[in-house]
């Protein structure tokens, strides 16, 4: 199961509308016998959109697709080893808020902050860091 994809995107920015999936879907184009029914199958994952269903969808939420385009993450592991690429490429590093995590990706996310912190004191040098990260798990 992903934990992170696009129908979940698309129902967070369907409900933050206030909208319904059949208003979504005839708003997006879809024939009014059959919007709630498309929309549904997007949010559920029965069915992927294709990248102009997307479009249509992002225009409907005044969004950019890539909003709602969201690479297969299918377990924390891999969302850890995004976030880890995600240093490399933008120096992005997480610093986690309790209570603002699912509690399966928590604990990973702390791992990472205290490996951060003891390469930001000086406990742990660069190379020590980057075993740690692409050798997670």
């Amino acid at each position: 199961m992903d934990i992170l994809n696009t129908g979940k995107r698309i129902r967070y920015f369907r409900i933050l509308n206030g909208m319904t999936q059949k208003a979504l879907g005839m708003a997006a184009g879809f024939p009014e016998k059959s919007a709630d029914v498309r929309i549904a199958q997007y949010e559920t994952g029965t069915r992927k959109p294709k990248h102009d269903v997307i479009v249509s969808l992002a225009n409907v939420f005044n969004v950019s697709p890539m909003v709602l385009e969201v690479p297969s993450i299918k377990n924390c592991t891999e969302l850890c080893y995004l976030l880890f690429a995600l240093e490399d490429e933008f120096g992005v590093v997480l610093y986690p808020q309790p209570g603002n995590y699912i509690e399966e990706i928590c604990e990973p996310i702390t791992l990472w902050q205290h490996q951060r912190e003891l390469l930001e004191a000086g406990g742990i040098c660069y190379e020590e860091y980057d075993h740690w990260r692409y050798h997670y798990r």
